[in-house]
């Protein structure tokens, strides 16, 4: 055992004059027994070894953080389609209730228009029996009954179309 020390260290003289580095100690492109016995003597090959153990470490932790990242980025887009999906629903929801609310209105305009008509109509046919009641009699009451009956029912439809034109206010 004690000639290995000295003939180490004149392994490590020699390499060290020749210039090996770590990469020179590759196992599998040393074919040189001396150059083989400095590389493991002087520690170079330990030394290439640990070099490449540290570079695949990094290489597997970057490939971690890339496959994290890559997993985050799914769980974001599936909640972004998720998201979607809701705002979709909505709008198709809010979509239907205009739907509907344009249905009613025009149902409204239609019952409006109706009651508008039959208001004209009544209109004309009041002005027409005041005209026939300023030629009758004072005591003519089946004319003037009509005739507040007929006020009534214009009053009454004045009232059914506010409520129409009330409603069409929301």
């Amino acid at each position: 055992m004690s000639w290995r020390a000295p003939l180490s260290a004149l392994l490590g003289l020699l390499l060290a004059g020749c210039g090996v580095t770590a990469e020179d100690c590759d196992p599998s492109a040393v074919h040189n027994l001396l150059r083989a016995g400095a590389c493991q003597a002087s520690g170079l090959y330990q030394a290439r070894q640990a070099r490449l153990q540290a570079a695949v470490e990094a290489r597997a932790a970057e490939q971690q953080q890339a496959q994290a990242e890559l997993q985050r980025q799914e769980a974001e887009a599936a909640r972004l389609a998720t998201e979607r999906e809701l705002q979709e629903q909505r709008l198709a929801t809010i979509e239907g209730e205009v739907a509907g609310m344009q249905d009613v209105l025009t149902t409204a305009r239609g019952e409006r228009a109706r009651h508008q008509a039959a208001v004209n109509a009544l209109r004309r046919r009041s002005t027409a029996l005041k005209r026939k009641a300023a030629g009758a009699r004072p005591d003519d009451q089946a004319i003037r009954a009509e005739i507040e009956t007929l006020s009534r029912e214009v009053e009454e439809r004045r009232k059914a179309i506010a409520g129409i034109l009330g409603g069409m206010a929301y």
